[in-house]
């Protein structure tokens, strides 16, 4: 399996993308057109959130925006124990704390911006045997109300520690596709075909892409939602932000004969706990 570090300037670059995600699900961007300093001031402010979160912002199962403390947090399908995070939820137009509204709008567009426009790769580059399956164009597909950015704080195990417990156990994405900019600290592997962890290091300039379920479902499993991980760190004391953003169909997007983008979606979220009957 090949994860392949992309220059997006390349004039191959397409085609490199849609061989590194075939073969992966994964791929790191270089040289990704963020701006970084923004990157590195929303971390330091979302941690002062954290550090003294404002109850009003609570999670609402009702729009899915909002902070899910670490008590509730999501627990990995199949997994025994819950995650050892905490994070918020933010969706345009939903609740935000007024002081992290406007950088974090800015954080997701420049997500958003760059998932859409690989994606419409994918569609160009991918083979017309997979793209004839397609309900609609990717680049069609997607919808900016149900697209997630996720600000995720991953409190120091010194503070914070659940037995058996890592930061995120081995899971899929549930969405299209995923853009994580850069965190404040390593962590995150990948799951390779012959059962080892392949360690994402991401340099400040780089970002990883990976696909969700919901592709893997459209593609009929061309593309593959690989299973990763955010270990926990041999520094008990080191906290860890990272914001990924979860690029997301249309409700009404059919995915395959089984489901629906919403049906797909509700289906999930029941299984990690974040939809409650």
């Amino acid at each position: 399996m090949s994860i392949q570090t992309i220059n997006l300037s390349h004039q191959s670059a397409a085609q490199q993308l849609v061989q590194s995600l075939h073969d992966s699900g994964f791929a790191i961007i270089d040289e990704v057109p963020f701006n970084l300093n923004l990157i590195q001031s929303c971390y330091q402010s979302w941690a002062k959130f954290f550090e003294n979160p404002d109850e009003q912002y609570i999670y609402q199962q009702s729009t899915g925006a909002g902070w899910v403390k670490r008590e509730h947090s999501e627990k990995a399908k199949d997994a025994k124990v819950k995650d050892i995070k905490e994070f918020y939820h933010f969706y345009l137009g939903e609740q935000c704390p007024n002081q992290l509204l406007k950088m974090t709008e800015s954080i997701y567009h420049q997500s958003y911006d760059l998932a859409v426009k690989l994606l419409s790769w994918i569609q160009d580059a991918s083979p017309s045997t997979i793209t004839q399956h397609f309900s609609r164009p990717l680049h069609e597909m997607v919808c900016q109300n149900n697209t997630l950015l996720r600000i995720i704080h991953y409190p120091a195990l010194g503070d914070y520690f659940i037995p058996d417990a890592v930061r995120a156990a081995p899971h899929e994405d549930i969405n299209l596709l995923t853009v994580l900019p850069s965190g404040t600290a390593d962590g995150l592997e990948v799951l390779l075909p012959d059962g080892t962890w392949w360690p994402v290091k991401l340099k400040p300039h780089q970002c990883v892409i990976n696909i969700g379920d919901m592709l893997q479902e459209c593609s009929q499993g061309y593309y593959c939602s690989t299973k990763h991980r955010v270990v926990n760190p041999d520094e008990k004391d080191v906290a860890r932000y990272s914001m990924p953003l979860f690029l997301h169909a249309k409700d009404d997007v059919v995915l395959s004969e089984r489901y629906n983008a919403k049906s797909y979606l509700t289906e999930r979220l029941r299984e990690i706990g974040l939809i409650k009957d």
